[in-house]
């Protein structure tokens, strides 16, 4: 299905997705990942694979999600007085002020316990 949508029909159908959520709240402060965790699993039913990203706008931590081509979905960008103004959502080339946070992909194993008592 992913193929007969273009960018439009996605922002459309995201901005649907977030006023859901948002609703009459308005603000879209603090409701990044409230808003792309659920999004996540809705876009992947229509057919669009993305990943959900943590990072920092700002020096604040952030949510939005990545597309297989590196371009990101962020339905929350209005939230930050960045260096441009930023619609409520963006779709496109990752700005950079989006600070990606690194984790390690595993953690280490631990410790064999010690057979002499010590």
């Amino acid at each position: 299905m992913k193929n007969d949508w273009t960018i439009p029909n996605l922002r459309r159908t995201v901005m649907g997705f977030r006023n859901g959520i948002i609703g009459s709240r308005g603000s879209s402060t603090m409701m990044c990942f409230a808003v792309c965790a659920p999004l996540q699993s809705y876009l992947g039913m229509l057919g669009w694979s993305t990943e959900l990203i943590k990072g920092e706008v700002n020096g604040n931590e952030h949510y939005w999600l990545q597309l297989s081509d590196g371009r990101i979905i962020d339905p929350t960008a209005d939230q930050f007085f960045t260096e441009r103004m930023m619609p409520k959502v963006y779709i496109g080339d990752r700005p950079p002020w989006y600070q990606v946070e690194l984790f390690p992909t595993t953690c280490p194993a631990p410790e064999p316990e010690r057979q002499d008592g010590g």
